[in-house]
Formats: C-alpha cells, structure tokens, sequence
C-alpha cells in the first residue's frame, strides 16, 4: 500500500526533494502504526507468531519502498533534501504552481493515509472478534471437558451397580436351583398320598357346603305374640368383620304391636328381657352403644312420644333397661327417628322434622323443619347432611332448611338411605331409584314387583324388603352396580310366613320382623 502511495507521489510531483521528504514521513507513520498493533498483540496469547508477522511486514515493507525510492529519486537522503532548502530557499518558495502541486499532493497522501488506517480499524475490529470467538470455544471445551468428567464418574457408579446386580443374580440362581431340588422332593413325596387325597375327594366339598348351608340358615327369635313393627341391633364388645359374629356382643331389641319391646337372647332364641312402655306401642327405634355391657335405646310411638332408655347386661341374667327421658314430640305417630350422642331428630306423620338436645332434660327441640305435604315416613342424617322421603313422593334434602328436592317416585316414600354420592330410595310405586347427589337427578330405577316396605345398604349389599314374603338381595360392588344390568338378585331368603316389616343390616349380618311376630337373623354370603 505505502509503494503503491510513492509510485502515485512520484507522479504527481515533479520535485524530487519534496517527494522523498513526505516519503520520510509516510515511513515514520507507519513505524508508529506497526508499534501500536503489537502493543496490542502482546495481550494475545500467541505473542511470538503475531511479533513475528509484524516484523516481517515492517521489514518487506520498508526494503519495498527504500527500493522504490532509489529507482525512482535516485539516492537521495533527506539531509540532502534540507541542504537543499537551506542553499536556495527559494527554490520551492518562488514557483507557486509547484508550491499549489506540492500542497494537493500533500492532501492526497493524507487522504491515502486516512484509508490506510480505516482499513487497519477494519482488520482490528475482525481480529478482536476472532479473539472473542476463540475464547468462547476455549469456554465451550472447558465445558464439554466438565461434562465427560461427569460421565465418566457416572459410568463408573453404574458399573459398580451392575457388579452389584449381577452377584445378586447369581445368588438368586443359586437359591432357585436348590428350590427346584426341594419341589423335586415334594413331588416326590406328594406321590405316597395320592391314593388317600383320592379317597377323601368326594368328603371334602359335601362338608364345606354342609358348614356353608349351617352359616346361611337363618336364626329365629320366638317372643312376640303379633306384629313386629320395629327392630335395631349393634355389638358392645368387638367389631364385626365377615367372620366374626360375636354373639355374646350382640345387643338386639324388637317392638311390636303387642305394646312390649324386648331383648334378644340370642343364642337361645327367647327374650332375656321385657318391658312394656308407658306411652303404648313402638312405632320406630334405635340402639346405640355406651360401653361393653351398656347401651342407649331411642323409641318413638304411636301416640308421638320419644322416650329415651338406659340398659345394661349382665352375665348372670340380671339386664336392666331404665326410662330416662320422655317427651311429647308430635301430634301424631312417630314414624322415623335417628340419634346420636348429642342430638335426636324424629319425622312423623303431622309433616314435621324436628330436632331435639339431648343435653337438656327433659330433651328439648331446637330445630322444627316444615316443608313436606304429607307424612314423614322416613330420615336419615349422615354428617352433616339430613334427607327425608314422605307420602307426599317428595324426597327433601335438608341444612336446618330444604335446599333440595328430588321428585320422580309415583307413590310415597317408604325408605331410603344416602352416602357421600348417592340416595337410594323406596316407593310404594314397586320402584327403588338411585339419586345423584351432585345433580339432584335419578340416575337409575329398578322396578320390582311388589311395594317397597324398607331397605338397607351398605358398601356390599342392598337389601329390600317388599309385601310378599320373602327378601331380595342386590351385591353393591361398584358406583356403577346400581345399574339395570348389573342390579341382578343374588339372593332369595325364604323363611317367614308373614310379610316383611322391618330390617336392619350390619356388614353380613340382617335382622328382619314380620308379620308372622318373629325375628329372623341372617348371615348374607354367596
């Protein structure tokens, strides 16, 4: 570039002395330049190599334009130049059209120079983004360096945990060929009694279905001389499970149209105790546990009385049941009634829902719900939720006020049962209907052939009672069992002579009344 720069000043100006001054000068620049870069250059990394190409290019650089200089000016040194100035000072000074030459020339030389060193930003700025680059490789490799570090200590764990795995491979290898030698022996031995398990085959079965017949057929209570209307029962002592029927636990009470309630003996059949309440015959009633020999027994009547009774049993025969508590509760027979340890809350057949503290003695009522159009026939509570069917075929959904109806049964209420999801219920329209708690729509209908006088379900079994006699059975094994087509009868407990009146079931065990004045106690199994 500078040659190039002195061949286009040589052309230009036609005086030697002035072309080989400014020539000095280009040359002193570009000294100044090339010192500059490698003062850059020494911050680089590779020092040596950059020094090196500077320096090769100062010297090609500076021979080129010494060697332009003597072909073109001949060998003449600036102290010639000056010397020359000095003897004829004049000599530049007195011809202006070399003096207007000499100053374009001048002016070209620093434009050529300004882009000399535009082009030298240039490289400058593409060498530092180089740099740059590079050290963000250099970056990158340190990285990927970190990473196979890691692989590698994450392959040695993973061998270390197939060495592991494998040594446990080969001890289970070991224990499952000693197992074959042992079945091995088994197989033997099971040969010698071949011919006795032949000779017992046929005994087996006709015994177990012997003791599955003997845990199916029902137990009877013989005590009242009519109708029962009502019974409820629970265990004192242990809990019930499906193989568990505790006996001796099981506290079981009637009321019938005879005006007596009683306690069951079970075991024998007979009551261990009877008493006659003072406000005529039991309409409806309910058991409650307090301790191992004590309970609480809830009755309302036809006359619209609750009674609350105290009762213990004792093992040498001396049970006890004592009134606590009376109260005139309704205007007409109590038809329902469900307890807890705080709270009472009975339906009868003047419309009403009332709700009673069982705090206060005598029990007084702190909630009367109204809404229904004909009799309460039956109530349920469960949380804090409470649902009531009625005559009037309207099942209402309560919070101390109705914020629900479901409607779609013909005919009255005569049952029903509610959990977490659902409502089942019973119509005297021969229909029993599942309700969808969420929508407040039926969901599913099952039609049967008789009036529904009561039912009971559980997580297991759904148990109706209709006007003839005898008792269906439907398995309840999912959300989805209620449906028509898989609502099947599973069961038909024929026993009693009347109709069916009351039920009462607890996980397998039903307790039913009949017409025919006897208890039946029922173990539900397929």
């Amino acid at each position: 570039m500078v040659a190039c720069v002195i061949a286009h000043l040589v052309q230009m100006v036609n005086n030697p002395l002035v072309v080989r001054c400014v020539f000095d000068r280009v040359i002193a620049r570009t000294n100044i330049v090339y010192r500059s870069m490698e003062r850059f250059f020494v911050q680089t990394k590779d020092v040596p190599h950059v020094t090196e190409v500077i320096s090769t290019g100062r010297s090609w650089l500076f021979v080129g334009c010494m060697a332009l200089s003597s072909v073109t000016l001949g060998p003449c040194p600036k102290q010639s130049f000056e010397t020359s100035l000095n003897s004829n000072p004049m000599s530049l000074s007195n011809d202006d059209s070399a003096v207007r030459v000499t100053t374009g020339s001048l002016s070209a030389v620093d434009n050529i120079l300004n882009e000399i060193y535009e082009e030298r930003n240039i490289h400058f700025i593409q060498l530092k983004k180089l740099t740059q680059t590079r050290e963000t490789l250099g970056k990158e490799l340190e990285h990927i360096d970190e990473e196979l570090n890691i692989l590698k200590k994450r392959r040695e764990d993973i061998q270390s945990e197939h060495d592991r795995f494998k040594e446990k491979e080969d001890e289970m290898a070991r224990l499952v060929e000693e197992l074959n030698e042992k079945m091995n022996s088994i197989n033997k031995e099971s040969l010698r009694f071949e011919s006795q398990i032949k000779s017992i085959k046929g005994i087996l079965p006709q015994e177990m279905q012997r003791k599955r017949e003997e845990k199916k057929a029902p137990k009877t209570m013989l005590g009242h001389t009519e109708t029962i209307f009502c019974t409820d029962f629970t265990f004192l002592k242990t809990n019930l499970t499906d193989d568990n029927f505790d006996e001796e636990s099981m506290c079981l009470l009637s009321a019938s149209s005879d005006n007596s309630v009683v306690l069951w003996d079970h075991k024998r059949g007979a009551p261990r105790h009877r008493f006659i309440p003072q406000t005529g015959w039991v309409s409806c009633m309910q058991v409650e546990r307090m301790s191992d020999d004590r309970f609480s027994l809830y009755t309302g009547s036809a006359a619209g009385h609750l009674e609350l009774y105290h009762g213990s049993l004792s093992d040498d025969g001396a049970d006890d049941i004592q009134g606590v508590q009376q109260n005139v509760a309704h205007t007409n027979m109590v038809s329902c009634l469900q307890a807890d340890e705080d709270r009472l809350l009975s339906g009868s057949r003047d419309k009403k829902i009332k709700m009673w503290d069982l705090h206060e003695s005598p029990m007084a009522c702190v909630l009367n719900m109204e809404g229904h159009t004909g009799g309460v026939s039956c109530i349920q509570f469960y949380q804090y939720g409470l649902a009531s069917g009625s005559s009037d075929t309207n099942i209402r959904l309560w919070d101390r006020l109705c914020h629900r109806t479901l409607a779609g049964h013909e005919k009255g209420i005569t049952a029903l049962q509610f959990d977490e999801m659902r409502v089942i219920s019973g119509s005297t329209d021969k229909t029993i209907r599942l309700w969808d708690l969420r929508t407040g729509k039926s969901t599913e209908s099952i039609h049967l052939d008789h009036p529904i006088v009561s039912l009971q379900f559980n997580s297991k079994w759904l148990s109706v009672s209709t006007q003839d006699k005898s008792v269906r059975h439907d398995l309840r094994k999912t959300p989805q069992v209620y449906d028509v087509n898989t609502m099947r009868e599973e069961l038909r407990l024929e026993g009693h002579t009347g109709g069916i009146t009351c039920m009462k079931m607890m996980g397998d065990v039903l307790v039913t009344g009949s017409t025919d004045s006897t208890l039946r106690i029922w173990r539900i199994c397929r």
